[in-house]
């Protein structure tokens, strides 16, 4: 974790004026093409949910604004962040699991597979919504219906929480033969602008339409 010089950093002035905001956060939509993600999983038997997980991961982990977080009234930049992710047990309860993340495919795919099948089996305790790690991207999936819109509960009170980025998307639909999902991004105005998420779709995009194949179906990181 390294420590940014608000003084010098090229975005102090837009910093110091969106963290004096009491709701600070702003929220963009964007429908995602994941018609190549959806065939490589269905050919090699793999989990979408997990698959776009891994590549939602890979692309914040690229993504300079995404790494920052808010630390006692400083700025900190981590080297690596790391899904937070709900689950649905088999209570149908909401509870939620963390899972490192790492360049290996095969390796994330593996331990996620292996806590999320561990975690539907458990009850879930408050302490599982508490952690105290910032270097995390909270995500979350609405696949029963399609999504247009979203508002985020955010917990105003604490702003090295509402730093961390939250993303969510909805059930895939079906268009002639292409197959597309809403995907929601939801992040802190003091560390990045909607170029900066803008950016992040861009990247996503490409990363379902030219590197799924080859991360997936090869176990290669792109």
């Amino acid at each position: 974790m390294k420590e940014i010089d608000i003084d010098t950093w090229n975005r102090k002035t837009q910093y110091e004026w969106f963290n004096s905001f009491l709701q600070p956060c702003f929220s963009i939509n964007s429908e995602i093409d994941v018609t190549n993600l959806l065939k490589v999983c269905k050919d090699n038997k793999k989990s979408f949910f997990i698959a776009f997980m891994y590549i939602i991961s890979q692309v914040s982990n690229k993504n300079e604004a995404f790494l920052y977080r808010l630390l006692e009234n400083k700025v900190v930049k981590f080297p690596k962040v790391s899904p937070s992710f709900v689950i649905l047990n088999d209570t149908e309860q909401l509870t939620t699991q963390i899972v490192e993340f790492s360049e290996n495919f095969n390796e994330f795919y593996e331990i996620a597979e292996k806590e999320i099948h561990k975690r539907k089996k458990e009850i879930c305790e408050s302490k599982q919504f508490n952690s105290p790690r910032l270097d995390l991207l909270f995500i979350s999936t609405i696949p029963w219906i399609s999504v247009t819109s979203i508002t985020h509960p955010l917990p105003l009170q604490d702003k090295s929480s509402l730093s961390i980025p939250r993303i969510l998307w909805d059930k895939y639909t079906q268009r002639n033969d292409k197959f597309f999902i809403n995907l929601n991004v939801n992040v802190h105005h003091a560390l990045m602008d909607g170029k900066e998420v803008c950016d992040f779709f861009v990247e996503v995009q490409y990363a379902l339409e030219h590197l799924a194949k080859k991360i997936i179906a090869e176990g290669e990181k792109s």
